[in-house]
């Protein structure tokens, strides 16, 4: 093209008035430049020379190819709904810059939508096309070559199914140019549709019913899946499982919270393809409604969210529930009686035992029964004969309908004249055992019995009495005595009388009288033999009594007595005497508690115990020693006195409880056979169930003589022994550091946490200690602070006991020693607590320690120092390059790698070019800030970034890297690497001899130049800050030298004998001067 008024053109006349004009630029379009507009001018002539002209409209030449993209739907997720595609074309104008050039602009953009799982194409109605269909979108184009599109159709989302699709947009301008590449970012991808929800299922709890220990530690499992349709699937949402646990109580459901059951309805949520609540209610909160049926079911949601990536309404496909899984949480032991049997009654004989049983809510598993003649040592019963092997011998019972068993394998069981103590438990379907099995006692009786003497009565040899006159509580009283009487035969006559004496001394001995039954009185003077004064026996009864008010009277204290009886029958058979002494007694006796001691605080106290004392020169002595305990406060149990009966704290015992022994609040704790004894120690196993952690106590004793006299009023506020119990381990954590945190000296702080033992145990924190190690040295810190291996102990001996006390209880903390030795090394920490009663939160042994472990075995507390920045390093390229690079790799590694740092998380890069411009990692060009960046990095330790285009030769490139720790350390003293691409071969001539010349044999060295300056080669290109090359390689210029006379022969070093070309290193002295003495030429 030139300028106006331009060149005529001639065109050819094609006839009929059409005339055309061609030529080969018009044919290749090397006429056109792409970008600007054109309009040509025709002027047709007649052939009398007149003339007219035309011009055709403007039109503008565009062979450049727009593109799209699409930005609805995003890449990489997975879509549960996609009811539209969006994104944006361009059309770009060929001459960037260029105010006379433009694109033609965008004139339509169409989609494709491809289901991979039958190749099948979606028609604007189904994926029902079999070939390629390409549905046109609605553009807007806001300038020209810049529009945005969007595809909508009703029937899309709907004819979606689960599966791959691959999408393609593609963009026509307005010159019919149409994209045909769709490999740039957005022209076409896949995209993975999920339509079909995920599916899930409880497996845990199985069984009808637990115990709520078994609930608690079963918890609740199950499983979830997202399974795959057609190849594919969204996978299950991260903590998707959604869970309801619950129970019925007076017709509402009460949810489980995750830490209790409220009315509120509430989801808790678990994860994981193999599930488990993470959160299950305790024993004690399943167990707290009492028993109940529970209920469970869940749901799962998967990961597929809507197609810009936000998360759909139902987050991802939603299952539906499972069906109600329900399970019984039976805590209550069943209880168990015997039917037709009374404790303490006398029988002849039993063939079979009977009874009851009951086994809310999970119903009777078995029931047992045990028949012995002693409880402690047997023997018991086996169903076949007596053993003293395996007691206690429990035997199933033979047969249980609903609520009703039997046993009749009694066989041999019982023999005349014994008693036996039957005893009945049952057990529930979920393994609750009845806690307190029913006894009966009875006894066979199946010979009559003799005359004896009941009151008084041995053991002791001499029995002690009281009077109940003097002493209310007395139940062993002198006003009276009695024996027992039968005729032991079954065709026996039966008893017809029993005849009494009672003497005050020994008979016969000084001071002896007789009880003279006429004067109520010891009147009768003392005589050998006894004297009988009254007959006591009424005709039909198996007893005999004397009872008169005068005879209590009449006795005094510390008194030895004797009693005589003997009986007759109707036959006139007489028994042979018995006798009985006895002592009276109504001086009363003492008791007090040593253990534990008033005002202590226990965590162990396996037994209550103290001492009783019997006044007086003749005393009947300590028989009985009772104890009372009352739970005074702390703890969950109430307020109250213990009921030994219940074996449970009871309100309902007055405070004070009844005199001892009487009421549940008493029991026995000690007791003798032996009589007179002025002083006995007592002691007693404390109860199960007694005690609970942080409870406090009042414990109190009362004593008994043989008498039956009664301490009074034992447990007056102040009396006995108040102390507090605790069990509990107190409590220890750790805040800070952070666990598995990678610390600076910076972020380091110091050591700290919490402590508790208020919660349960409460008797006072007295001491928290930690013990910090260095990891992989086994060095343990012995408390010093001089930043050297000093302050950590490496000796077996005394490493596991360097434990340091924290300052503070509750909240606690101490300081870091000086961290020298701490660098670049993991650290372990352990922290304990004890409280004032002794109890210690768990000491991991000596091998825990080594292998870093808490007493529980879990992992102990972790955490990294490292306060040394990392270095980092460019590999590549080389300083100088005959080839043009595309990428920049290296090393990156942390300081002290044979220690344990921290590691390298991050690599940034700044490149610099000799112009001053740096290169733009994201948008790359030589575009970008002073600035370093991460961008487009693949590795760490190994490290490399993509410099596609970047490097030209002519330039120097400075390229500095800096990188960066977990704890955050930054190399700040990065080094710079320079380098430059050479991609010029450097040229060489020779100076002297010069070409076609005559030297004679002196010349010695042959001299030329080397040059490889950019700027030689490429003058246009070359500026002040493009001026770089790699330069000449000393040892790289070489001579050959020929001789040319009949054949060429090349010079080998000592002659012309070479047939080829021998290079001869020369002397490269700088610049571009090159040399060669060839010495042996002459």
């Amino acid at each position: 093209f030139v300028s106006a008024p331009g060149t005529n053109l001639m065109a050819s006349d094609a006839g009929g008035g059409l005339f055309t004009y061609t030529t080969t630029y018009l044919a290749t379009d090397g006429v056109w430049e792409d970008g600007y507009q054109y309009r040509a001018q025709l002027v047709a002539a007649d052939k009398a020379a007149n003339s007219g002209s035309a011009l055709s409209p403007v039109f503008r030449y565009d062979v450049s190819l727009p593109t799209a993209a699409m930005t609805l739907p995003i890449s990489g997720v997975s879509v549960n709904s996609l009811p539209s595609l969006a994104g944006t074309a361009r059309d770009p104008n060929p001459k960037l810059g260029d105010s006379d050039s433009s694109a033609s602009g965008i004139n339509a953009v169409d989609v494709l939508l491809q289901r991979q799982a039958n190749g099948y194409y979606f028609n604007g109605t189904n994926f029902g096309a079999a070939v390629e269909t390409w549905l046109p979108a609605s553009i807007y184009e806001a300038s020209v070559g810049n529009a945005t599109f969007t595809y909508t159709n009703a029937n899309l989302d709907s004819a979606l199914v689960s599966g791959y699709y691959s999408i393609a947009v593609r963009a026509r301008d307005k010159a019919g140019n149409a994209q045909s590449a769709f490999t740039a970012t957005g022209s076409s991808f896949t995209v993975l549709i999920d339509k079909d929800p995920p599916t899930a299922s409880i497996s845990q709890p199985s069984l009808a019913a637990y115990t709520p220990a078994d609930a608690a530690v079963l918890g609740v499992q199950g499983v979830a899946n997202d399974p795959l349709v057609n190849g594919a699937a969204a996978g299950l949402l991260i903590s998707g499982i959604d869970l309801h646990l619950w129970y019925l109580h007076g017709g509402t459901s009460y949810y489980w919270s995750g830490s209790t059951f409220s009315a509120t309805v509430t989801t808790l949520t678990a994860n994981g393809a193999s599930w488990t609540l993470p959160l299950v209610p305790t024993a004690v909160q399943y167990a707290w409604p009492g028993d109940k049926t529970f209920y469970a079911q869940a749901r799962v949601h998967d990961a597929s969210v809507l197609s810009d990536g936000n998360v759909s309404p139902s987050t991802g496909n939603l299952s539906g529930w499972t069906a109600v899984r329900s399970f019984i949480v039976d805590g209550t032991p069943p209880v168990s009686s015997m039917t037709g049997i009374t404790d303490g009654s006398f029988v002849p004989s039993l063939g079979s035992l009977a009874g009851t049983a009951d086994a809310s809510l999970s119903g009777i598993a078995s029931v047992e029964i045990r028949i012995t003649t002693n409880p402690a040592t047997g023997p018991d019963w086996d169903g076949a004969a007596y053993t003293f092997t395996g007691l206690p011998r429990w035997l199933p019972a033979s047969t249980i309908v609903g609520n009703n068993w039997t046993y009749t394998s009694l066989t041999g069981a019982f023999a005349d004249g014994l008693k036996y103590d039957l005893y009945s438990r049952a057990t529930d379907a979920v393994g609750n055992a009845q806690a307190f099995p029913a006894v009966y006692g009875v006894t066979i009786d199946a010979t009559p019995p003799a005359l004896s003497i009941a009151v008084p009565a041995s053991p002791p040899f001499n029995p002690p009495y009281s009077n109940n006159l003097v002493n209310a509580e007395a139940t062993r009283v002198s006003s009276f005595t009695w024996g027992a009487v039968s005729d032991p035969n079954a065709l026996a006559s039966g008893v017809s009388q029993v005849w009494l004496a009672l003497s005050s001394g020994t008979p016969g001995g000084a001071g002896n009288k007789w009880w003279n039954d006429a004067t109520r009185s010891f009147s009768t003077p003392a005589q050998v033999p006894p004297v009988y004064s009254t007959q006591v026996y009424n005709a039909g009864q198996a007893f005999w009594q004397y009872s008169v008010p005068e005879l209590a009277a009449q006795l005094n204290d510390g008194v030895n007595y004797t009693l005589y009886a003997y009986a007759v029958d109707k036959a006139g058979n007489p028994t042979a005497t018995a006798s009985q002494p006895f002592l009276y007694d109504i001086a009363r006796p003492t008791a007090t508690v040593s253990a534990p001691a008033n005002g202590s605080r226990v965590k162990a106290l396996a037994s209550l115990a103290g001492s009783s004392n019997d006044p007086g020169d003749n005393p009947a002595g300590v028989y009985r020693v009772f104890a009372a305990i009352r739970h005074t406060g702390g703890g969950v149990k109430p307020v109250g006195w213990w009921n030994w009966a219940t074996q449970s704290f009871d309100v309902g015992l007055g405070d004070p409880p009844s005199q001892p022994p009487a009421g549940g609040a008493w029991t026995q704790v000690a007791s003798t056979t032996i009589s007179g004894l002025a002083s006995l120690a007592w002691s007693t196993p404390v109860p199960s169930g007694l005690l609970e952690s942080s409870g406090t106590y009042r414990l109190v004793a009362a004593a008994m003589d043989n008498a039956t006299n009664v301490q009074q009023n034992p447990t007056p506020i102040g009396s006995g022994s108040f102390f507090r119990y605790d069990t509990e381990v107190p409590t220890a954590t750790i805040t800070t550091p952070a666990l598995y945190a990678y610390l600076n000296a910076a972020s380091l702080g110091q050591m700290s946490g919490t402590a508790d033992d208020e919660q349960y145990g409460a008797a006072g924190l007295a001491s928290v200690q930690i013990l910090l190690k260095l990891q992989d040295a086994q060095a343990y810190w012995n408390g010093g602070n001089s930043g050297t291996s000093g302050d950590w102990d490496t000796l077996a001996g005394t490493k596991y006991n360097q434990w340091r006390t924290a300052g503070g209880l509750s909240n606690w903390s101490l300081a870091f020693p000086l961290t020298g030795p701490m660098e670049s090394r993991t650290l372990r920490l352990w922290v304990r607590a004890a409280d004032l009663a002794g109890n210690a939160s768990a000491t991991p042994s000596n091998g825990q320690l080594d292998a870093d472990l808490n007493g529980d075995g879990s992992a102990a507390y972790s955490f990294t120092y490292d306060n040394t920045a990392p270095t980092s390093r460019v590999a590549y390229p080389s300083a100088a390059t005959n080839f043009t690079p595309v990428s920049v790799s290296g090393t990156a590694e942390d300081a002290n790698p044979t220690y344990n740092p921290s590691g390298v998380v991050s690599v940034k890069l700044r490149a610099m070019r000799s112009d001053g411009a740096y290169w733009n990692l994201v948008t790359p060009g030589w575009t970008g800030g002073n600035l370093f960046d991460s961008w487009s990095i693949t590795g760490l330790t190994s490290w490399s970034f993509p410099f596609v285009g970047a490097f030209e030769e002519g330039y120097r490139y400075d390229i500095n890297t800096t990188a960066q720790d977990a704890a955050n350390n930054w190399e700040n003293a990065y080094a710079t690497f320079t380098f430059v691409v050479d991609l010029t071969t450097p040229a060489s001539t020779v100076l002297w001899p010069s070409n076609d010349s005559y030297v004679s044999s002196a010349a010695v060295q042959i001299r030329g130049t080397a040059d490889d300056l950019f700027c030689s080669f490429h003058p246009v290109q070359c500026n002040a800050s493009r001026k770089y090359e790699s330069g000449i390689q000393p040892s790289s210029v070489t001579v050959a030298v020929a001789e040319i006379v009949v054949s060429t022969n090349w010079w080998d070093g000592s002659a012309f004998a070479s047939g080829t070309p021998v290079w001869s290193t020369a002397v490269f002295v700088g610049g571009t001067l090159a040399a060669l003495s060839l010495e042996s030429l002459r």
